[in-house]
């Protein structure tokens, strides 16, 4: 149809065929030019939602190291997540601002048209003043089909940015991602930690007080392997929580080398966990960077993860791994934060026999000599000599405190 129509122009009038089809041409060409501009500006803007939902699920499932370790949580907040919002606002910004503008100069264009074939062709006589009604009638007969196709390019715009994603997730390709320069963790002067008579407890939805933790005196002293047991419900996961400052206990005096703890943030600088449910972050949050870090390399090497990962790039650390690599990889940036205390929840309960047996033998009684304070919610009776002492739970309580001897067994538990 819209060939007809151009061909019944051109049997009307040669030089006004060509001329209105160059004009057209013309405002056709200056939309799909700017368009095709904003094939970069587009991708660019998918590139910052997918970051951002990355960042969000990382929020979502990271939420217990995030509440822990404030430098992740700051680190997230203010260096990822509220610059990518930013940056993605202004840029959707100038995006739709120049769609709406060039779908509004194609629209002028029409009228532009329409004006040099009632006032410019008629002056120079390359249309007879009879053929101007049919040539605006067939004019405004073919806008329609031709405004489909320029105002397609915008969908085509985004089509083919999304296409190109597509194709490259299907052959693997990854961006790289974002690292942190900075390295290190606080240099905290940790000597003991004491509980006294803290307690705390869960209520229901209707206010109903439930499990509760009762009166549990507990310390630790620089350098100490602490093993925590007991059954389930026992109130290990509640003391791990209250440990790490996820939760607030109601009574009771926490003190730090001696002196009353009045912020758990300061407990928090002290503390690297690896909670059972360990999350491995899409990116590096933390004041370290991997790539060409030595020590990473070590911890690579120690953990037997050197094969897994391949190298010290930073999405190299961030792929899908089973759920016992994934417990070396959280202790790697555990011991890469340098912080004096490590808790550690069921983590060996992932691990294969041979590195079980690797990690309590060998890997325990080495970071005890780096000077490591250990706490290790564990059920391997079979490697509680390791421990400097056995931290027994039962309903809420502390039920037992044993110190680790030549004359042990765990029989006696």
């Amino acid at each position: 149809m819209l060939l007809l129509c151009l061909v019944y122009m051109f049997s009307l009038s040669l030089y006004a065929g060509l001329t209105v089809l160059g004009l057209i041409v013309m405002i056709a060409g200056i939309y799909f030019i700017v368009m095709n501009t904003m094939n970069g500006r587009i991708a660019v803007l998918r590139k910052f939602n997918e970051h951002y939902y990355k960042y969000v699920n990382d929020v979502i499932k990271g939420f217990k190291n995030l509440k822990v370790n404030s430098t992740l949580s700051q680190n997230l907040l203010s260096e990822n997540l509220l610059p990518n919002r930013d940056q993605a606002k202004e840029l959707d910004y100038n995006i739709n601002y120049v769609f709406l503008s060039i779908n509004l100069i194609s629209q002028y264009g029409l009228y532009l048209i329409i004006g040099a074939i009632l006032f410019i062709l008629p002056k120079f006589n390359l249309l007879p003043k009879e053929d101007i009604v049919s040539y605006v009638v067939i004019l405004l007969f073919i806008t329609g089909p031709i405004s489909n196709l320029i105002n397609m390019q915008n969908i085509y715009t985004r089509f083919s940015v999304a296409n190109r994603r597509i194709i490259n997730f299907l052959k693997d390709f990854s961006e790289e991602s974002e690292s942190n320069a900075n390295v290190g963790a606080a240099n905290v002067d940790f000597q003991s930690l004491n509980f006294k008579n803290i307690t705390f407890q869960y209520e229901n939805a209707s206010g109903e007080q439930s499990f509760a933790l009762d009166k549990v005196n507990f310390n630790v002293q620089k350098g100490e392997v602490i093993f925590i047991i007991g059954g389930n419900g026992s109130g290990k996961s509640t003391f791990i929580n209250i440990l790490t400052g996820l939760y607030d206990h109601k009574e009771g005096e926490i003190t730090l080398n001696h002196e009353k703890l009045h912020s758990k943030k300061s407990l928090q600088n002290l503390i690297s966990p690896v909670f059972t449910d360990n999350y491995v972050f899409s990116h590096n949050y933390d004041n370290y960077r991997l790539e060409n870090n030595s020590q990473y390399q070590s911890l690579l090497e120690m953990m037997e993860m050197q094969e897994v990962v391949g190298d010290t790039k930073e999405e190299s650390a961030r792929r899908n791994f089973s759920k016992g690599q994934s417990k070396r990889m959280s202790l790697i940036f555990a011991l890469l934060e340098e912080k004096p205390v490590l808790v550690l929840d069921e983590w060996a309960a992932d691990q294969d026999p041979h590195f079980r047996k690797y990690f309590y033998e060998v890997l325990v009684p080495k970071f005890k000599k780096e000077g490591k304070t250990i706490i290790a919610v564990t059920h391997d009776d079979a490697y509680f000599r390791q421990a400097d002492r056995i931290i027994k739970f039962d309903y809420g309580q502390i039920a037992s405190d044993t110190r680790i001897n030549s004359d042990f067994h765990p029989s006696m538990l």
